[in-house]
């Protein structure tokens, strides 16, 4: 009897307690943490930017001169031949150069901008010392160093796009191995000709 008395009590407790612990309220989930910032790119983009085979700087060969001002603005020197454009300084003391063809369409992009700011996609910058080795391991053995009539050197890249041949032309500092200036023109030699031809 006195078993069976503990065991009715027992019971009881058990019950007691599973009930009790059925009527706790249960805590509300944590709110959300908020997500971390994204990380921050390894390099920024540059703010000008140089487009082997297209131009630099937004100036992008095939342009009209209604393209050129609406993307980059008022010139701040435009040379002409009568009424027509041959060339849009975009500039106030380094070169940016914008020239026109006979079809009034760019022909050339010239830039040598001492700042920094003026660099290929793959982080070769002009006037930053020891770009020019980049420049060499990202194209090999297509890029040329060619030395000119005049003893002028520069590293020439010869593409085509739409029919036409398109040079990017680098003038480098070699004894820095930097880059100061960078040239895209529509070409109609081989990567070997001069330009005095």
């Amino acid at each position: 009897m006195q078993a069976r008395t503990w065991l009715i009590g027992g019971l009881v407790l058990l019950s007691v307690g599973l009930s009790a612990c059925s009527e706790q309220k249960q805590a509300p989930p944590p709110p959300p943490q908020p997500s971390a910032p994204p990380a921050a790119p390894a390099s920024p983009a540059p703010a000008h930017l140089i487009r082997e085979g297209f131009g630099a700087g937004g100036a992008e060969l095939g342009m009209t001169e209604a393209q050129i001002r609406a993307r980059l603005g008022e010139p701040v020197e435009v040379n002409k031949a009568g009424e027509t454009v041959i060339y849009m300084s975009y500039h106030p003391t380094d070169n940016v150069g914008v020239y026109f063809g006979d079809d009034g369409r760019v022909r050339m992009v010239i830039a040598a901008v001492k700042d920094r700011t003026w660099c290929t996609d793959f982080d070769v910058c002009l006037y930053r010392e020891g770009d020019l080795a980049k420049l060499k391991a990202r194209h090999g053995n297509a890029l040329l160093r060619f030395v000119d009539r005049d003893g002028s050197v520069t590293y020439r890249l010869l593409t085509e796009r739409d029919g036409k041949k398109i040079m990017t032309e680098y003038t480098p500092v070699e004894e820095k191995q930097g880059v100061v200036q960078v040239a895209v023109l529509y070409w109609s030699g081989t990567i070997d000709t001069s330009s005095f031809d």
